[in-house]
């Protein structure tokens, strides 16, 4: 995630279940052997997300097996910090959370969603982290809250391993293993959890903001049925911008009655502000990279490739700079993409120009491996004839 000026979501139920004891329903009996297993991962394996993978991968070898060790380990294993529940970072880096979170065994929702997302991931599950609100005794909580969507075997189910882990009483935390939440069908999940991006509802009939608060589990008023799974195929094949562009206008689209809501929107759009500047700006140093190591071939070049060096050598001259000019387009692609409904029309120009440089040193450095290519294919006597003139280096870097 992006290090941005802190903005901070007060999320006093960051657990969620604050109105007393919550009911726990037994462990399934299919999943018993599993859990005695998952409890068994040696400490010297949960200090990282890969260590925890390949435990897991080495000890069971279903979807649903290995989405069930890592909720039930987290579940047992990682307290909630009650005293940091009142403020969740959506701008908090990812990998030093979860390196925390397995440091000191406690968090906060957040915590638990990305620790669970990011090893079913490594353990090969697809996987996300949800963001959204809860309801809680009937009444909706409009704080933030994070919990997790996997696709096992063809099928997206929900997780919630933080209400999975115990509830908050008194001010304390009740570690209680909650069953309800494992691998919890989407119809039941949004009778208490609402994403903030509709996609992650996961209901071919998505309900608005107003009916989550009513208490509704369908949206009568759509005639026609969303495909989320055709969706999420669209969303895994995304860049990160265009992830986040679809997600605010689908929330938009919503509803922005409810601060919170309001403010994930803001979020997003200080996060895609945030990841054009810099991938403007690592465009530009590839960019930068690229033209110099161009120009410093253009000058071995015209020093008629002296002093002498092996036919490979002399193309790999050119394989450094033609890297960093595809990594220059790359970052830049989406970029532009984005840019083409902005309002700056001065930042619109100045993208659109280095979209133009980038590309003409590209044809330039292709055009001078032709010219190696010709040269290694030519007799060595008659190489030196191939240099008939010399060649300009190619303009100035960008600042």
């Amino acid at each position: 995630m992006y290090s941005l000026s802190l903005l901070l979501l007060t999320a006093t139920a960051g657990l969620a279940q604050q109105k007393g004891k919550v009911a726990t329903t037994p462990v399934p009996a299919p999943y018993a052997a599993v859990d005695k297993l998952a409890l068994l991962l040696p400490d010297t394996a949960a200090r990282s997300p890969r260590s925890m993978a390949r435990y897991i991968n080495s000890t069971f070898s279903t979807d649903t097996d290995k989405a069930r060790a890592i909720y039930i380990w987290l579940a047992r294993n990682v307290r909630y910090d009650v005293e940091k529940g009142l403020a969740i970072n959506f701008y908090a880096n990812t990998e030093e959370l979860i390196t925390k979170t397995l440091a000191t065994r406690t968090g906060i929702c957040q915590d638990y969603a990305e620790v669970f997302t990011t090893v079913a991931q490594l353990v090969g599950l697809p996987a996300y982290t949800i963001s959204g609100y809860t309801k809680q005794a009937g009444y909706v909580d409009y704080v933030p809250h994070a919990w997790c969507t996997a696709r096992l075997d063809g099928t997206w189910y929900l997780f919630d391993p933080t209400w999975g882990a115990g509830y908050v009483r008194a001010g304390q935390f009740v570690q209680r293993t909650n069953e309800a939440y494992f691998k919890t069908q989407p119809q039941q999940l949004i009778s208490n959890h609402m994403p903030f991006d509709p996609l992650w509802q996961l209901l071919p009939y998505p309900i608005t903001n107003p009916q989550f608060c009513m208490g509704k589990a369908s949206n009568p008023n759509l005639k026609t049925a969303f495909s989320f799974v055709d969706s999420i195929q669209l969303y895994q094949q995304q860049d990160t911008l265009t992830r986040l562009r679809h997600a605010s206008r689908r929330i938009q689209a919503n509803g922005i009655k409810d601060p919170v809501v309001y403010n994930m929107l803001t979020y997003n759009q200080q996060i895609i502000n945030n990841y054009v500047v810099d991938n403007g700006n690592r465009a530009i140093y590839f960019y930068n990279e690229g033209v110099r190591g161009f120009n410093a071939f253009i000058e071995y070049r015209n020093a008629q490739f002296l002093p002498k060096k092996t036919d490979e050598e002399i193309r790999a001259i050119l394989l450094s700079p033609s890297q960093n000019i595809q990594q220059a387009q790359r970052l830049l692609a989406p970029v532009m993409a984005h840019s083409s409904n902005t309002q700056n029309q001065s930042l619109l120009l100045l993208q659109q120009q280095l979209q133009r440089d980038i590309r003409d040193v590209a044809d330039k450095i292709l055009e001078q491996q032709a010219f190696v290519d010709k040269y290694c294919a030519t007799s060595k006597l008659l190489r030196r004839s191939l240099f008939y003139s010399g060649y300009t280096v190619f303009g100035i870097p960008v600042k």
